[in-house]
């Protein structure tokens, strides 16, 4: 028996953050749940829903990350309404990015991409703090005030905020899936134990 729970609600919550409130032209792309594979830790499983699914998202997400070994991720973009609803996206699904975003990964670099946000006056809409140990780890998200569409225009402006904040440079592509807050990370990399991904708005928002 593992001593650490999931947190449906906080998954739902980064879903609506993620895809809530979109314009009707864009209420007909997919959002990507994927998983990890227990035997091999393959990123190889995936299942796609509609917007209009968030909650049943939030359960079936659930209910996959409660077996040991399969860690889980979102689509960092929506997919095409047309995308394959039983395997995993490629950059040729990207429909439109509602957040940019950044990964802190490294040894040091989530410290040195917080204090810079602080100098610079930004926050982050949203952070997932994908793990503390052996050193701490997040992703910082940024919901756009209007979806963008162009996927060269995606990376670029994922590119640009990794290199202001320090960011992993290879995590840009708007094919990307990232951690989903609430979910437990089962290790595959040496030095890593098994986590509760947090998902964190700034302080006073709703």
């Amino acid at each position: 028996m593992i001593a650490i729970a999931l947190n449906q609600a906080a998954m739902r919550a980064q879903l609506e953050v993620m895809f809530g409130g979109l314009p009707a032209e864009l209420c007909d792309g997919r959002i990507e749940l994927a998983w990890t594979d227990p035997e091999d830790g393959r990123l190889n499983h995936a299942r796609l829903f509609g917007l209009d699914e968030l909650e049943k998202m939030a359960q079936v997400a659930a209910s996959i990350n409660a077996v040991p070994g399969k860690s889980l991720y979102v689509g960092a973009s929506l997919r095409k309404p047309k995308t394959a609803k039983s395997r995993r996206a490629t950059d040729a699904d990207f429909y439109a990015l509602t957040c940019a975003y950044a990964d802190f990964d490294g040894p040091g670099d989530l410290d040195r991409a917080e204090a810079l946000c602080r100098e610079k006056g930004v926050e982050p809409s949203f952070k997932v703090y994908t793990g503390r140990h052996p050193h701490a780890r997040a992703q910082f998200w940024f919901r756009l005030q209007e979806p963008q569409c162009d996927p060269e225009a995606c990376r670029k402006l994922n590119r640009a905020i990794a290199d202001a904040l320090g960011g992993d440079v290879s995590v840009v592509n708007p094919g990307r899936v990232m951690r989903l807050g609430g979910s437990i990370a089962w290790p595959r990399k040496k030095g890593r134990i098994i986590e509760l991904t947090e998902f964190v708005l700034p302080e006073g928002a709703a």
